[in-house]
């Protein structure tokens, strides 16, 4: 009973312990990412709720994508560099859901390229985005 007792509270100390640790440089990349992901897609920070980029619209020119890639290219590398062992288990799972985020839309820029096969990829941006201005109101 006295093991099961005192294991009980290590693993609340443990997970207590685990909640309330910090990770700033985590913490500052994750925003520089999400800051550089919403300024990239206006419309993708409207429909998360933020709505200092209403009056904004994804470049969609050569230089916008090449810019795109590169700089998801930088953020997968500063991702990939964070050892998973300094992070807190929500942290880590955040992590390995951003660089899958990251993979996959440097797998759309790099080689599916739908913006460049797909008729209705320009017309849809322009209706999805007015769309979700008018469905918030």
């Amino acid at each position: 009973m006295r093991v099961r007792w005192f294991l009980g509270l290590n693993l609340i100390a443990f997970a207590l312990g685990m909640a309330v640790q910090a990770t700033p440089a985590y913490d500052a990349l994750v925003e520089a990412y999400f800051d550089n992901l919403f300024e990239a897609n206006p419309t993708q920070a409207t429909a998360a709720g933020f709505h200092q980029y209403d009056r904004k619209f994804e470049r969609f020119t050569r230089e916008a994508r090449t810019e795109r890639v590169r700089d998801l290219s930088r953020f997968l590398k500063q991702f990939q560099a964070l050892d998973p062992a300094t992070l807190t288990p929500a942290e880590r799972n955040d992590r390995e859901l951003v660089i899958a985020n990251i993979q996959g839309s440097l797998l759309e820029e790099q080689s599916i390229r739908r913006w460049q096969r797909n008729p209705d990829f320009y017309p849809s941006a322009v209706t999805g985005s007015i769309f979700l201005l008018v469905k918030r109101n």
